[in-house]
């Protein structure tokens, strides 16, 4: 390669409330490993049934006067609360964004747990939970038997699960294929969208897409009607296949937006802006102040559910509910939403939870991310009210987000400063390996030096700079910014440097004799918890080997880190490098260690100063391989970073082979 240049009891995780709900799905999971959805399988440019939502205003919450009408009436607390944290309404701007015409099912969640090796939701352990329930609880009566002060500990089937799934079989509960899948937590549903290459949507998302532009109280208008959606009227407590209801549909397309289950939103369960608490007269006629009790460590959940009371206020668009993010529940879901920008969801995703933001020397512009993605999808057939339902299989990419801006305005500028030390062009994920650069899958900041002589270090003495703290793990760099800055293979090691001038021993006044035991005794337990440290990150070690050997075994479906390692490609760890050769480096997000690189002395890297963005050809260019060269297919990378100061752009082109199959 070369360079070119509702108040909701179920949504609290207490292991107690969840008690219930496992016996309700005591049914026995498919026998063996979950088999893959059957169909055709297809490679698409977006993901499937996702209706587009244009941009616009939407009222989030209620208007004080509406709230007040429902406030007066005789209901519950809980209600009441709920009601009042809808105050005052706040209209607000939301551009354009796709959205899942259905909630995630479990015929969809399954095809992530196969993929990524990812926990199956609880709702999928059968009966297995129940029974762990009664053997704990007898093992905890055995114990309070055998002591009288011993206090018996709660059943915890989150935990239970979490800790034994794999030894376990497991799978969809039969005729439950297309039902939305639940008992997941926040983190679960994050973990999918980031899998997916998607996200989650806010509330003012999820309302625009209920209610557009109108505050309209419920999906279909003013009025409840219970047929409309699928509730406690409507469900017989049951939990029914997605798209069940025909009249759950919005005008545009979407079904469930009320009743089935509450769906997961990115938003803070916190105060509307301009919120005031409100007032109730209907205790004993006297004026009662309700305060919502907001936590924006929480999250709102939105839609309702089959089988929560009160649905003509739990299906009301306005209707937020608060759901700690670790809260698993039978009655909690979500759906999912795209940004309609090329690679936007995915490299968001790798900025905020993989990228240490102190590795980059500048900030990057995601809006401007070129490449490609796809999802293999297999197409499952029609479900009731609606045609042409598939699943998401296998995401594929090759995502390159560029820097923001570049403080250099010319090619020669940029060429100088990357001497010192590399400047940042931007960030890289793939789904596939590459051969050129030799990299496994996953993520990676791209820096460039220009080809010149590695600068003189500086000499110490009086007036001269002090050199940054380098990071002994590292290799190089500043302890600040954690960044390896790659150095010259052929360099010999600095000679020692002259030791100081003797100075006179300052007296001490030797120790008492209590003294030196109180030191010695401080000494021995230093000792004593290092080795216990020692041995706890041994034993862990271990025990995370023997895991990984009996998951294996058992034929499981290997964890993301498990396919990770056998896809690694082993690389020096100082790789050799010709400070005389431009250099493109790629550094892993994880550690900042330089994993890969590019260099080229015959086809200098280019950086034209662009006039105008109509003039950056800023986009993926696939050129085929030649035969007569033998060179293979690349995937070429026009980039184009803007410098304000002379409002010009530097555009330049990196070429990508991707490894070929079974290599």
């Amino acid at each position: 390669m070369k360079i070119r240049c509702s108040h909701v009891p179920f949504l609290a995780p207490a292991a107690a409330l969840l008690l219930p709900a496992i016996a309700a799905w005591a049914q026995g999971p498919d026998e063996g490993t979950p088999k893959p959805n059957d169909g055709t399988t297809k490679r698409l440019p977006a993901p499937p049934l996702l209706v587009e939502v244009e941009a616009g205003y939407v009222v989030v919450g209620t208007k004080t006067e509406k709230l007040r009408e429902y406030l007066d009436g005789k209901f519950g607390a809980k209600v009441k609360m709920d009601l009042a944290s809808q105050n005052p309404g706040e209209r607000v701007r939301v551009e354009g964004f796709q959205i899942g015409a259905t909630e995630v099912t479990n015929r969809q969640y399954l095809e992530f747990v196969n993929a990524s090796g990812y926990p199956p939701p609880l709702s999928w352990a059968g009966k297995q939970a129940e029974e762990a329930r009664v053997q704990f609880e007898a093992e905890q009566d055995t114990l309070k038997k055998a002591d009288a002060k011993y206090k018996p500990k709660d059943f915890d089937p989150v935990v239970w699960w979490r800790a034994n799934w794999k030894a376990l079989t497991w799978g969809i509960p039969q005729g439950e294929e297309d039902h939305p899948v639940i008992f997941v937590s926040l983190k679960d549903a994050q973990a999918f969208c980031d899998w997916a290459g998607l996200r989650l949507p806010s509330e003012a998302e999820w309302m625009r897409a209920a209610r557009g532009e109108t505050d309209q109280e419920y999906i279909q208008g003013e009025t409840f009607v219970a047929a409309h959606s699928l509730n406690v009227e409507t469900s017989g407590t049951k939990l029914r296949p997605v798209t069940w209801i025909a009249e759950s549909r919005t005008q545009s397309g979407i079904f469930d937006m009320a009743g089935s289950v509450y769906e997961w939103t990115t938003s803070p369960y916190a105060e509307l802006k301009g919120y005031k608490p409100l007032k109730s007269t209907e205790t004993k006629g006297q004026a009662e102040e309700i305060n919502p009790k907001f936590d924006a460590n929480e999250r709102v959940v939105k839609g309702g559910s089959y089988r929560v009371e009160n649905p003509r206020f739990s299906t009301r668009v306005a209707h937020r509910v608060k759901a700690a993010n670790s809260a698993v529940s039978p009655m909690v879901g979500f759906r999912l939403v795209r940004t309609p920008s090329l690679g936007y969801d995915r490299m968001s995703t790798v900025l905020a939870r993989q990228v240490d933001t102190a590795m980059l020397d500048g900030n990057v512009n995601v809006a401007r991310t070129i490449g490609e993605e796809a999802w293999h999808c297999v197409e499952v057939g029609g479900l009731k009210n609606l045609e042409g339902y598939a699943v998401i299989r296998r995401p594929e990419f090759l995502l390159f987000a560029p820097r923001a801006e570049v403080r250099e305005t010319s090619a020669s500028k940029l060429h100088g400063a990357s001497q010192k030390e590399p400047i940042t062009l931007g960030v890289l994920t793939t789904s596939a390996p590459l051969s050129e650069p030799v990299l496994p899958a996953g993520s990676y900041i791209v820096k460039y030096r220009g080809a010149g002589k590695l600068p003189d270090k500086k000499k110490s003495g009086k007036g001269a700079e002090k050199e940054p703290e380098k990071d002994a793990d590292s290799g190089g760099g500043d302890k600040k910014s954690k960044m390896y800055v790659p150095q010259d293979p052929a360099e010999k090691q600095d000679p020692p440097a002259e030791p100081a001038k003797p100075t006179k021993p300052e007296k001490k006044k030797p120790l008492s004799k209590k003294e030196q035991e109180k030191l010695a005794q401080e000494e021995a337990e230093k000792k004593k918890a290092e080795a216990e440290a020692a041995k706890v990150a041994e034993d862990a070690k271990k025990k995370a080997e023997a895991e990984k050997a009996a998951n294996v075994a058992a034929g499981n479906a290997p964890s993301l880190e498990a396919k990770q390692d056998q896809e690694e490609i082993k690389l020096a760890e100082d790789i050799a490098w010709d400070p005389m050769k431009e250099n493109l480096f790629f550094y892993d997000v994880a550690s900042g260690a330089i994993v890969g690189k590019i260099e080229s002395s015959s086809t200098p890297m280019e950086f034209p100063a662009v006039k105008t963005p109509d003039d950056v050809r800023h986009a993926l260019e696939e050129v085929a391989a030649d035969p007569k060269t033998k060179k293979p297919a690349l995937r070429r990378l026009h980039v184009g970073i803007p410098t304000p100061s002379a409002k010009t752009f530097l555009s330049f082109k990196i070429d990508l082979s991707a490894r070929a199959e079974g290599n």
